[in-house]
Protein backbone atom coordinates (compact mmCIF):
# COMPACT_ATOMS: atom_id res chain seq x y z
CA UNK A 1 0.00 0.00 0.00
CA UNK A 2 1.58 3.72 -0.74
CA UNK A 3 2.68 5.45 1.86
CA UNK A 4 0.68 9.32 2.30
CA UNK A 5 2.74 10.40 4.81
CA UNK A 6 4.09 13.79 3.41
CA UNK A 7 7.26 13.94 3.13
CA UNK A 8 9.92 17.25 4.04
CA UNK A 9 9.44 18.63 0.06
CA UNK A 10 5.77 17.58 0.05
CA UNK A 11 4.07 19.61 2.68
CA UNK A 12 1.07 21.34 2.64
CA UNK A 13 1.21 24.72 1.58
CA UNK A 14 -0.62 27.17 3.40
CA UNK A 15 -0.20 30.54 1.54
CA UNK A 16 -3.85 32.07 3.03
CA UNK A 17 -3.85 34.83 5.52
CA UNK A 18 0.13 35.80 5.36
CA UNK A 19 1.63 38.84 5.19
CA UNK A 20 1.01 42.73 7.54
CA UNK A 21 -2.38 43.10 7.23
CA UNK A 22 -3.30 39.06 8.28
CA UNK A 23 -1.32 39.45 11.05
CA UNK A 24 -3.22 42.89 12.19
CA UNK A 25 -6.29 40.77 11.75
CA UNK A 26 -5.17 37.97 14.12
CA UNK A 27 -4.26 40.13 16.60
CA UNK A 28 -7.40 42.44 16.76
CA UNK A 29 -9.31 38.59 16.83
CA UNK A 30 -6.88 37.83 20.13
CA UNK A 31 -7.67 41.03 21.76
CA UNK A 32 -11.51 41.23 20.27
CA UNK A 33 -11.92 37.39 21.86
CA UNK A 34 -10.44 38.02 25.24
CA UNK A 35 -12.66 41.57 25.72
CA UNK A 36 -15.70 39.39 24.82
CA UNK A 37 -14.91 36.91 27.30
CA UNK A 38 -14.28 39.70 30.01
CA UNK A 39 -17.32 41.55 29.36
CA UNK A 40 -19.48 38.12 29.65
CA UNK A 41 -17.93 38.02 33.19
CA UNK A 42 -18.42 41.37 33.86
CA UNK A 43 -22.23 40.96 32.80
CA UNK A 44 -22.51 38.06 35.14
CA UNK A 45 -20.74 39.66 37.70
CA UNK A 46 -17.68 38.48 39.75
CA UNK A 47 -19.15 39.74 43.39
CA UNK A 48 -22.45 37.92 42.97
CA UNK A 49 -22.85 35.74 46.43
CA UNK A 50 -21.12 32.64 46.37
CA UNK A 51 -23.96 30.49 47.00
CA UNK A 52 -25.49 32.01 43.51
CA UNK A 53 -23.52 29.54 41.78
CA UNK A 54 -24.37 25.89 42.08
CA UNK A 55 -21.07 24.28 41.11
CA UNK A 56 -17.65 23.58 42.21
CA UNK A 57 -16.63 27.60 44.07
CA UNK A 58 -17.49 26.26 47.41
CA UNK A 59 -15.23 22.99 46.98
CA UNK A 60 -11.94 24.24 45.48
CA UNK A 61 -12.09 26.85 47.77
CA UNK A 62 -12.16 24.53 51.13
CA UNK A 63 -9.58 22.33 49.40
CA UNK A 64 -7.29 25.48 49.48
CA UNK A 65 -7.75 26.19 52.64
CA UNK A 66 -7.34 22.79 54.03
CA UNK A 67 -4.12 22.81 52.03
CA UNK A 68 -2.78 25.76 53.70
CA UNK A 69 -4.06 24.44 56.93
CA UNK A 70 -1.86 21.40 56.51
CA UNK A 71 -4.88 18.94 56.84
CA UNK A 72 -5.65 16.64 54.03
CA UNK A 73 -7.28 17.36 51.18
CA UNK A 74 -10.72 15.74 50.45
CA UNK A 75 -11.15 16.58 46.42
CA UNK A 76 -8.20 14.32 45.56
CA UNK A 77 -10.33 11.41 43.27
CA UNK A 78 -10.95 14.25 41.07
CA UNK A 79 -8.26 15.50 38.28
CA UNK A 80 -8.00 19.11 39.67
CA UNK A 81 -5.23 18.30 41.82
CA UNK A 82 -2.91 20.30 39.61
CA UNK A 83 -5.85 22.82 39.29
CA UNK A 84 -6.02 22.97 43.11
CA UNK A 85 -2.20 24.12 43.65
CA UNK A 86 -2.62 26.72 40.40
CA UNK A 87 -5.38 28.44 42.86
CA UNK A 88 -3.84 27.82 45.89
CA UNK A 89 -0.83 29.89 44.58
CA UNK A 90 -2.87 32.24 43.42
CA UNK A 91 -4.76 33.11 46.28
CA UNK A 92 -1.21 32.72 48.29
CA UNK A 93 -0.12 35.94 46.17
CA UNK A 94 -3.44 36.94 46.96
CA UNK A 95 -2.61 37.45 50.64
CA UNK A 96 1.05 38.56 50.38
CA UNK A 97 -0.56 41.20 48.27
CA UNK A 98 -2.98 41.97 51.26
CA UNK A 99 -6.25 41.43 49.14
CA UNK A 100 -7.31 38.46 51.40
CA UNK A 101 -6.37 38.36 55.20
CA UNK A 102 -7.31 34.83 56.02
CA UNK A 103 -6.27 31.96 53.80
CA UNK A 104 -6.35 28.97 56.12
CA UNK A 105 -9.20 27.17 58.14
CA UNK A 106 -8.69 28.27 61.05
CA UNK A 107 -9.94 32.05 60.08
CA UNK A 108 -13.25 29.97 59.15
CA UNK A 109 -13.46 29.03 62.59
CA UNK A 110 -13.09 32.40 63.89
CA UNK A 111 -15.87 34.18 61.95
CA UNK A 112 -18.86 34.96 63.05
CA UNK A 113 -20.12 35.34 58.99
CA UNK A 114 -19.52 32.71 56.80
CA UNK A 115 -20.67 34.94 53.52
CA UNK A 116 -17.88 37.20 55.19
CA UNK A 117 -15.42 34.78 55.32
CA UNK A 118 -15.75 32.71 51.75
CA UNK A 119 -17.06 35.35 49.61
CA UNK A 120 -13.45 37.77 48.99
CA UNK A 121 -11.77 33.63 48.72
CA UNK A 122 -14.31 33.09 46.01
CA UNK A 123 -13.99 36.10 44.22
CA UNK A 124 -10.18 35.81 44.05
CA UNK A 125 -10.87 32.00 42.60
CA UNK A 126 -13.23 33.77 39.44
CA UNK A 127 -10.99 35.79 38.86
CA UNK A 128 -7.91 33.51 38.45
CA UNK A 129 -10.39 31.48 36.02
CA UNK A 130 -11.21 34.78 34.16
CA UNK A 131 -7.72 34.59 33.91
CA UNK A 132 -7.10 31.25 33.02
CA UNK A 133 -9.64 31.71 30.01
CA UNK A 134 -7.97 34.72 28.31
CA UNK A 135 -4.84 32.72 28.71
CA UNK A 136 -6.79 29.73 26.90
CA UNK A 137 -7.99 31.70 24.21
CA UNK A 138 -4.81 33.23 23.17
CA UNK A 139 -2.72 30.25 23.66
CA UNK A 140 -5.34 28.26 21.40
CA UNK A 141 -4.73 31.00 18.69
CA UNK A 142 -1.23 31.01 18.72
CA UNK A 143 -0.97 26.77 18.14
CA UNK A 144 -3.44 27.25 15.45
CA UNK A 145 -2.26 29.80 13.43
CA UNK A 146 1.55 28.30 14.26
CA UNK A 147 -0.38 24.91 12.89
CA UNK A 148 -2.01 26.16 10.07
CA UNK A 149 0.77 29.02 9.29
CA UNK A 150 -2.46 31.08 8.56
CA UNK A 151 -2.96 34.10 10.83
CA UNK A 152 -6.72 34.38 8.35
CA UNK A 153 -7.47 30.60 9.74
CA UNK A 154 -6.15 31.47 13.37
CA UNK A 155 -8.13 34.89 13.93
CA UNK A 156 -11.26 32.55 12.74
CA UNK A 157 -10.79 30.01 15.93
CA UNK A 158 -10.46 32.26 18.55
CA UNK A 159 -13.49 34.75 17.20
CA UNK A 160 -15.21 31.08 17.04
CA UNK A 161 -14.06 29.63 20.31
CA UNK A 162 -14.85 32.97 22.33
CA UNK A 163 -18.89 32.47 21.98
CA UNK A 164 -18.44 29.00 22.36
CA UNK A 165 -20.77 28.48 26.01
CA UNK A 166 -18.23 26.18 27.86
CA UNK A 167 -15.62 28.92 27.92
CA UNK A 168 -17.70 31.52 28.87
CA UNK A 169 -18.87 29.47 31.77
CA UNK A 170 -15.57 28.54 32.80
CA UNK A 171 -14.66 31.91 32.88
CA UNK A 172 -17.35 32.37 35.70
CA UNK A 173 -17.00 29.39 37.76
CA UNK A 174 -13.97 28.03 39.63
CA UNK A 175 -13.47 24.54 37.80
CA UNK A 176 -10.50 22.59 36.38
CA UNK A 177 -11.35 21.53 33.42
CA UNK A 178 -9.68 24.94 31.49
CA UNK A 179 -5.89 23.96 32.86
CA UNK A 180 -7.07 19.92 31.60
CA UNK A 181 -7.72 21.57 28.27
CA UNK A 182 -4.42 23.58 28.03
CA UNK A 183 -2.04 21.05 28.81
CA UNK A 184 -4.12 18.89 25.93
CA UNK A 185 -3.90 21.88 23.18
CA UNK A 186 0.11 22.09 24.26
CA UNK A 187 0.70 18.35 24.00
CA UNK A 188 -1.14 18.46 20.37
CA UNK A 189 1.32 21.27 19.48
CA UNK A 190 4.11 18.95 20.65
CA UNK A 191 3.00 16.55 18.69
CA UNK A 192 2.50 18.36 15.74
CA UNK A 193 6.10 20.33 16.02
CA UNK A 194 7.80 16.42 16.53
CA UNK A 195 6.42 15.36 12.84
CA UNK A 196 7.47 18.62 11.46
CA UNK A 197 11.40 17.86 13.20
CA UNK A 198 11.36 14.77 11.75
CA UNK A 199 9.60 16.05 7.74
CA UNK A 200 6.41 13.88 8.25
CA UNK A 201 3.05 14.93 8.39
CA UNK A 202 1.22 11.78 8.62
CA UNK A 203 -1.64 14.17 10.67
CA UNK A 204 -3.54 15.90 7.95
CA UNK A 205 -3.61 19.67 9.27
CA UNK A 206 -6.59 20.66 7.99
Amino acid sequence: MENTAYKSNEKPDFSIGRGKKPLYVFYFALLLSSIMIIAFAIKRGFFVPYTATSDCDFVYISQVLLWYSDFKMTYLGHNGYFFILLLSLWIKIGALLGSLKEISIYGFEQSSNVADFYSPLVFAGRFFVLFLSVAFIVIYGLIVKSITRSFILGAAAVLLLSVERGLLLHSVIIRPELVSSLCFLIAVYCLFQSQKESNQFWIYPW
